[in-house]
């Protein structure tokens, strides 16, 4: 009953151009201020540009969990 991944539109412009990033649930930070609720990714454009696109419907779904961390 939890979700595993979002699935993000990324680029484009006014939806055009656009492909869709499955992304690791635990990549995502919800920030709650009154009735303003944002949702941020802590990965770089260039890393989800790089990712597989997400495909509906597809058996083999890739979800994107980030670069290793750095030690």
């Amino acid at each position: 009953g939890r979700p595993l991944a979002a699935v993000l539109d990324f680029g484009g412009y006014m939806g055009l151009g656009s492909r869709k990033v499955a992304v690791d649930w635990a990549r995502l930070r919800f920030a709650i201020a009154g009735d303003d609720t944002r949702v941020t990714v802590d990965l770089d454009a260039d890393t989800i540009a790089a990712a597989p696109e997400y495909k509906d419907g597809s058996e083999d779904t890739s979800i994107l969990t980030g670069p290793a961390p750095k030690q």
